[in-house]
């Protein structure tokens, strides 16, 4: 072999080798590329995982919050009923206090008319004794001027 096809072979196995280096490393770069690769679609799982955990609580969360509303409502509902039936309660209570009071005035206003009538009657009679008694009386000085006369 000649110099020159040696040289030929040597740049050629040079090359050779040089694109197995090459090689080599495109290969690690694609194992590297897949270790992250794979490191990325655990950690995408894991946060799938989180995010379904995530929507589970958010779900019980809502259904527990719910539940306090309804609760809630139920109660305000029931001391609602409570203090309508107790207003009304009240109310009735008032109407007949007011009943009474309207009857009681009623009673009491007839009952100070009469004794009204009854006590002008008595000042009336009084009215008459005291006239009587004054007229006994002019008469009782007449005679008592007549007698010293």
């Amino acid at each position: 072999m000649d110099k020159i096809a040696l040289k030929e072979a040597l740049d050629f196995t040079v090359k050779q080798k040089n694109h197995f280096i090459a090689f080599e490393h495109l290969l690690l770069e694609v194992a590297s590329l897949e270790g992250e690769t794979a490191r990325l679609r655990k950690e995408r799982q894991d946060l799938k995982q989180e995010l379904a955990e995530l929507h589970t609580s958010v779900d019980a969360k809502h259904v527990e919050l719910q539940e306090t509303i309804d609760s809630m409502t139920r109660t305000a509902e029931a001391q609602t009923a409570k203090a309508q039936a107790a207003l009304g309660k009240l109310k009735r209570h008032c109407d007949d206090q007011m009943i009474e009071v309207r009857e009681k005035y009623v009673r009491d206003k007839d009952r100070m008319a009469r004794e009204i009538g009854d006590l002008e009657g008595q000042r009336a009679q009084l009215v008459k004794a005291i006239k009587k008694l004054e007229a006994q009386q002019v008469h009782l000085k007449d005679r008592a001027v007549g007698a010293s006369a």
